[in-house]
């Protein structure tokens, strides 16, 4: 699963240090991998701490399964869930936002051949200013409805924070992993 538009919207959120390469990434004191069915946190600093959400809902402590009352298996589920849906959104974000970028390059592309267009005594300036703020407009409009969709990924980012935090105060197993 390639998580670099997930990353790229998390990036614009918050003020972490992110990297990406591909199938990990990495914030701060923290290195993610996200496969088909599993999430796995690392600790940057040790690799042999992690703690790692599957699609069985399971909670997976240095390599030891957890034993979880309901709310903390209801956090695990809701963890892993929305991590997944965070980054199929991030996905669909991210390639809007590349079809957007692709229509602003042909706006200029179209730019540069109305200009030619100002030698012939049937197109004006007026004319050009028209036809390239009426598509502007347009181009402007697909890009601020985006925005609306990375803001909503915000809340969703927000949200999957206060899991964690609940995660990690009510799982004794958690408590003393300063990075999670």
């Amino acid at each position: 699963l390639n998580v670099s538009s997930f990353v790229t919207a998390c990036e614009k959120q918050h003020d972490k240090n992110f990297h990406c390469d591909g199938k990990h990434f990495f914030m701060d004191d923290v290195n993610v991998e996200i496969d088909d069915d599993k999430i796995i946190l690392s600790n940057k600093c040790d690799e042999d701490e992690t703690v790692e959400f599957n699609d069985n809902y399971e909670l997976i402590v240095n390599g030891e399964k957890v034993d979880l009352n309901k709310r903390q298996q209801e956090l695990v589920e809701e963890f892993y869930t929305l991590s997944f849906d965070l980054i199929e959104e991030a996905q669909k974000i991210g390639i809007e936002g590349a079809k957007i970028g692709v229509e602003g390059a042909t706006l200029g592309l179209t730019a540069v051949a109305n200009v030619l267009r100002l030698l012939s005594p049937d197109y004006s300036s007026d004319d050009f200013e028209r036809d390239m703020e009426k598509k502007s407009k347009k181009l402007e409009k697909k890009a601020e409805r985006l925005e609306k969709k990375a803001e909503k990924l915000e809340v969703i980012v927000d949200f999957l924070g206060d899991i964690r935090d609940e995660l990690k105060e009510t799982t004794p197993e958690l408590r003393d992993l300063y990075w999670f």
